[in-house]
């Protein structure tokens, strides 16, 4: 494959509206071989690709460099991620759904509306991360970084924040209904939150 560092281009598909995957010519939606693609894929430079809507459902992206790297709509079901650099990332409205992201650097990135449900982001940097509408039912952000944060509108019920780092998160309007911050530190802003059931 060639070099993964994209300048956005059409996808060549007729009539089609969406960017060419950065080492294709087309969208993930019109790729011609999705599995030769991904079996390609060089996740240790992955800087600033542009892998929207792209399949890696259950892959082993350990230690992958998706800095800047657009995976926006992306399914990541399932897949370990543990100790990825995802600083400045573009994960709004992927499938991060049982993901294992323990390590993970997110410090910045953008996963508003993503699905974030039982994932795993244990000693995971999320400082000033967008969260805003996501969907992370016991989620776990054990010893996570969530300096200044905002998962704003979010669903984390039952999710575990124990011995986070949650000073400035903006948790504005999120549903935190049975959540844990046992041992957690830090000022945060629960304004309109659901915090019914909470445990300190």
């Amino acid at each position: 494959m060639s070099s993964m560092h994209y300048a956005e281009a059409p996808c060549a598909e007729n009539g089609c509206v969406w960017s060419a995957l950065t080492g294709a010519s087309r969208c993930w939606a019109h790729i011609e071989e999705p599995k030769e693609f991904v079996g390609a894929l060089d996740i240790k430079n992955a800087v600033r690709a542009w892998l929207a809507g792209i399949d890696l459902s259950g892959r082993d992206l350990r230690g992958a460099n998706f800095v800047e790297a657009r995976l926006s709509g992306a399914n990541l079901a399932g897949a370990d991620l543990s100790g990825a650099d995802l600083r400045r990332c573009f994960l709004d409205g992927a499938n991060l759904h049982g993901a294992r992201l323990t390590g993970a650097n997110l410090e910045m990135a953008v996963l508003g509306g993503a699905d974030l449900s039982d994932a795993d982001f244990e000693n995971a940097n999320v400082q000033r991360a967008n969260l805003v509408g996501a969907r992370g039912p016991r989620a776990r952000f054990v010893h996570a970084n969530l300096y200044y944060a905002r998962p704003g509108n979010a669903d984390f019920r039952d999710a575990v924040f124990d011995h986070a780092h949650i000073e400035r998160t903006i948790f504005r309007r999120a549903n935190l209904a049975g959540a844990s911050f046992v041992g957690s530190s830090g000022n945060a802003n629960f304004e309109n939150a659901n915090v019914q059931g909470v445990r300190r």
